[in-house]
């Protein structure tokens, strides 16, 4: 099965390691979801993120379950390739806010979803000339409006099953 990682394995356990690849083997579902490890700079903290109860571990239907979890950002999500093709993903180009569309526009078509509650991925905060910082998101307000307006109408104009539904909507409130 042909998955498309939204981020790259940072976390160099082989426990961890050989789990995900082992899971992307084998492993028929449309999504991934791991939590993610973020480090900040500032004080040398590790915080995980994105961690979700213990009886969503393993494969589940997407749409019986979109409303028992929190939404959750690119840096935890791996999908397959056919859903990228399936909705004729494109990302906007020239805009920083691209993740947002990665996590978002798959979970409009996905069935079925794994939990992996091992974080595969660290998220370094804290670096001035990240894109999370204060400065960078004044100066790219214009896009995050943009994309935040077509989440919001993609949430809108869907006619989803209600758990999946209110995942959505729940992202979209998260990020407008």
């Amino acid at each position: 099965h042909t998955i498309s990682v939204s981020a790259f394995l940072l976390i160099r356990s082989s426990d961890v390691a050989s789990k995900f690849l082992e899971t992307l083997k084998t492993t028929n579902a449309d999504a991934i979801i791991s939590p993610v490890l973020h480090y900040y700079e500032s004080d040398g903290a590790y915080v995980l993120h994105g961690e979700f109860r213990r009886n969503l571990a393993g494969l589940r239907d997407f749409g019986a379950i979109a409303d028992q979890f929190d939404p959750v950002g690119m840096h935890c999500l791996a999908f397959k390739t056919s859903i990228l093709k399936e909705i004729g993903l494109k990302l906007p180009e020239h805009s920083l806010y691209t993740d947002t569309f990665y996590a978002f526009l798959p979970m409009l078509r996905i069935q079925t979803i794994y939990f992996l509650n091992k974080p595969v991925y660290v998220y370094f905060n804290g670096r001035n000339e990240q894109s999370t910082s204060k400065k960078s998101r004044i100066k790219h307000y214009q896009e995050f409006l943009e994309i935040s307006k077509k989440i919001i109408s993609f949430t809108i104009s869907s006619e989803l099953p209600a758990p999946t539904q209110s995942y959505l909507t729940a992202y979209a409130t998260i990020i407008a």
